[in-house]
């Protein structure tokens, strides 16, 4: 009860435990330990250690997992050193560009960016979960969905081969410019690549800029923009 009175600010994600017996359900198919553990196989947590959690599936075998907010850590770090650049570079393979998203767009323009992923990035698989805005009355200014649309959200959170003749970025830019195009919203926790007029278009600028003005008049703190693309 105090953590959640503290408020999100307070909570230490790793304070949070998955105690023994906790049921999980795996999200995706992914090799683990050489071997294909699929989308949906179902267990419970039987040991935890510091940041991972081991995992007793249903068919006898187990499986040691870290925690997802363990990967972000990984990835953050990996790109502060180039690390993976510079190995990539030594073992003669191209440099990798990180594609880690989380988009919506209209159940019924699906199928089209669908196949504008497979064709262009071609990450597999995806995360699908459909969602809809419960409440019409309702309005998130920043981040505006259409009440009466069914919208489905896909997650990808891989890397792919950056092209001869391309740049770190391009991969992600082109799949902003498609979601906005099919009339869809990125989740900007991860890396953006809009130009500065395409952004505050897109996220209701002058909304949030009424906003800063009342929360913070002297800017002392970055804006969205500084913090999402700029990566100040």
């Amino acid at each position: 009860m105090a953590l959640r009175l503290g408020g999100l600010s307070d909570l230490d994600l790793l304070s949070v435990p998955l105690p023994a017996g906790t049921e999980i359900t795996t999200r995706v198919d992914r090799e683990h330990e050489g071997a294909l553990r699929p989308q949906g196989a179902v267990g419970r947590v039987v040991a935890t250690d510091g940041e991972s959690v081991e995992v007793s599936f249903l068919d006898g075998k187990r499986g040691r997992y870290l925690r997802s907010e363990v990967y972000f850590k990984i990835i953050a770090a990996s790109r502060r050193s180039g690390f993976v650049d510079r190995w990539d570079a030594v073992r003669g393979r191209p440099q990798r560009e990180f594609v880690i998203q989380d988009i919506e767009v209209p159940v019924g323009r699906l199928a089209e960016f669908l196949a504008f992923f497979d064709a262009e990035v071609g990450i597999s698989p995806v995360w699908l979960c459909p969602l809809r805005q419960r409440n019409p009355e309702h309005r998130w200014d920043l981040y505006v969905l259409r009440p009466d649309e069914t919208y489905v959200n896909v997650g990808f959170w891989s890397s792919v081969a950056v092209r001869p003749g391309a740049a770190v970025g391009d991969v992600n830019r082109a799949i902003e410019v498609e979601v906005e195009r099919l009339g869809g919203r990125k989740s900007l926790y991860s890396s953006a690549y809009y130009p500065v007029d395409d952004f505050w278009r897109i996220y209701n600028g002058q909304t949030y800029e009424q906003l800063r003005k009342r929360y913070d008049p002297d800017a002392r703190l970055l804006d969205l923009y500084d913090k999402c693309v700029s990566g100040r």
